[in-house]
């Protein structure tokens, strides 16, 4: 017993030392970090109680866009769209591969949807701060100029879809407009032609007269004709200023340093894992020949059967009698 104790710790003394050393002496990964906040177009009024609630509400209602939010916008990030477009990206000019070829350790030609999705899953990392609202974008890799232009492909791929699924819904509201509009035209134009009608009809009216009433209420018909259609009209035109602009989705809080620094070590964390997991192995390896020797000393014919099988491995009968 006191041999096997000796064992496990010479055992546990001997890994930990070599993931150590292993560890230290394997070059570090390259880490690209940047903080990003979503750019949005309503202003807050939460502040201002409960009539800044309310106002809220009606801008909200009256939205002719999507809203850069910072949870749309990772989901945006882990779409496979952003990730094509950040696996083809090119590498500098004095390079002729592509993000995908370094993050894949060789040329790839016509990968898979779940292949690209997969790569650059595992590399780029993002998190949202609730709090502020920011979103933090990690890439981890040996490679230096592949983690810092994953990262600026990232930042430029959300932004472009968000732009072109902003500027389609954009379509789809205006066309939408354009129904009002023509609708609220043909509501005025009916108002109008009905309020001239009665005009050329009751020319000179008393002030007493029952006609005064009508004449009254075929106004009030136009002027909210008028109202709705100037309002349709208003909602069209913000609809298409939507349709054309390129607002930026995200702006850059903590943009890269000139130089990525490394990752750091965790020379205590792995040797502590390292000895945890070798004392477990060996403790497991002697339970195991010790419960194999108490099942022998049976003389069970079963037990023995077996043992004569696994004797005949190599290198086995020397482990299962040595104590």
């Amino acid at each position: 017993l006191i041999d096997a104790w000796r064992l496990i710790a010479a055992g546990v003394a001997v890994s930990t030392v070599a993931v150590t050393v292993l560890a230290v002496l394997s070059p570090r990964p390259y880490e690209a970090m940047m903080t990003l906040s979503p750019v949005t177009s309503s202003p807050s009024l939460r502040s201002l109680g409960a009539a800044g609630g309310f106002a809220a509400t009606l801008l909200n209602a009256n939205q002719t866009g999507l809203q850069a939010t910072p949870a749309f916008l990772v989901t945006l990030l882990r779409s496979h769209e952003v990730a094509r477009q950040i696996a083809f990206t090119p590498l500098p000019p004095d390079s002729a591969d592509r993000i995908i070829d370094r993050l894949a350790r060789k040329r790839v030609t016509q990968p898979e949807n779940w292949y690209i999705d997969r790569l650059v899953g595992r590399t780029l990392q993002a998190a949202v701060d609730r709090e502020t609202g920011t979103i933090s974008l990690r890439v981890v890799d040996h490679d230096s100029v592949v983690a810092r232009r994953a990262i600026e492909a990232a930042a430029e791929a959300v932004t472009r879809a968000f732009q072109h699924v902003a500027r389609a819904q954009a379509t789809e509201l205006r066309e939408a407009q354009e129904v009002r509009v023509d609708s609220a035209s043909n509501r005025l134009h009916r108002a109008e032609e009905q309020l001239s009608t009665f005009l050329s009809t009751n020319r000179e009216i008393s002030e007493y007269s029952p006609l005064v009433v009508q004449r009254q209420r075929l106004q009030m018909n136009v002027q909210l004709a008028q109202t709705v259609y100037m309002q349709a009209v208003a909602d069209r035109e913000s609809a298409v200023a939507k349709e054309l602009e390129e607002t930026p989705a995200l702006v850059v809080l903590d943009p890269l340093p000139l130089r990525i620094s490394q990752a750091p070590r965790r020379p205590a964390l792995v040797a502590g894992l390292t000895a945890f997991l070798t004392a477990a192995l060996l403790v497991s390896i002697v339970v195991l020949r010790a419960w194999w020797m108490s099942l022998l000393a049976t003389q069970d014919p079963a037990v023995l059967r077996l043992n004569r099988i696994l004797e005949r491995l190599p290198g086995v009968r020397r482990s299962l009698h040595t104590r």
